[in-house]
């Protein structure tokens, strides 16, 4: 089970505004980043941009929780590993967890955009998605491709679903969970919700709020960040692989 945190309001604030911050300053990175890249053909920036943004407000959003944890004078270990004698469990249930989430994320996926598409609001795939899917699509150049294809990977299966636990699972449940005026219910909805809408797409609201509900289940249970962090790990590895690898994928299928 979950222990208690002993989160504090004033870190938990500075940790907030230390994300809106780096957030505001999207823009800013972005006019650096063409700076130095002018020599690049519009896909080759596009796709440069893409990564580093990533990787700089990923990194950041670390950095922050970082902060966070050392005005608590605790390591990442302390405030969300697991106990001794709980390793196995705890790598099992996540792998586990991420295998099954990938069919049941993507069946609801399915089952969203077919409600969607029999009212007035038109499905539309995540921006991220979309760009990601065109980027592939439009770079004529092998070394620029592969370089896209292993960063993103990369980033997907390490660093997003590290930064993004800790954040949602690690920090802001137990601290709604533990606010003493609201239930354990209202903490899972209020930051699955918060987790699925900071995609800023319809069609997955639903899924990723489930999807987020299942990482929270999976924290609890083995009280270890690592459990959903594995299963979030496997199911961004696994969207990858449908996306940027889906030729290969196919070939392999073929007989």
């Amino acid at each position: 089970m979950l222990s208690q945190k002993p989160w504090q309001r004033e870190p938990a604030a500075r940790l907030i505004l230390g994300l809106i911050i780096t957030i505001s300053c999207g823009g800013f990175l972005l006019s650096v980043i063409d700076r130095f890249t002018g020599a690049l053909s519009a896909n080759e920036k596009q796709v440069f941009r893409m990564v580093l943004v990533a990787l700089l407000y990923q990194g950041a959003a670390l950095f922050w929780i970082g902060m966070f944890l050392r005005e608590h004078q605790l390591s990442w270990r302390d405030a969300f590993g697991a106990g001794p004698g709980q390793l196995g469990r705890t790598v099992g249930l996540g792998i586990l967890g991420g295998i099954c989430v990938v069919p049941i994320a993507m069946g609801l996926v399915n089952l969203s955009s077919w409600i969607l598409s029999s009212t007035p609001v038109t499905p539309e795939e995540q921006i991220s998605v979309r760009i990601l899917r065109e980027s592939v699509a439009r770079l004529p150049d092998e070394r620029w491709l592969s370089f896209f294809k292993v960063s993103w990977t990369i980033l997907a299966v390490t660093v997003v679903p590290i930064a993004e636990e800790v954040l949602f699972r690690g920090i802001f449940y137990p601290a709604l969970k533990q606010s003493g005026s609201r239930s354990r219910l209202f903490a899972v909805l209020a930051t699955s919700i918060l987790f699925a809408e900071i995609h800023f797409n319809l069609v997955t609201l639903v899924p990723l709020t489930m999807l987020a509900m299942i990482f929270t289940w999976l924290y609890e249970e083995t009280g270890s960040l690592l459990t959903p962090i594995l299963a979030h790990s496997i199911f961004n590895g696994a969207n990858m692989a449908l996306l940027l690898y889906s030729e290969q994928i196919k070939r392999l299928s073929v007989p």
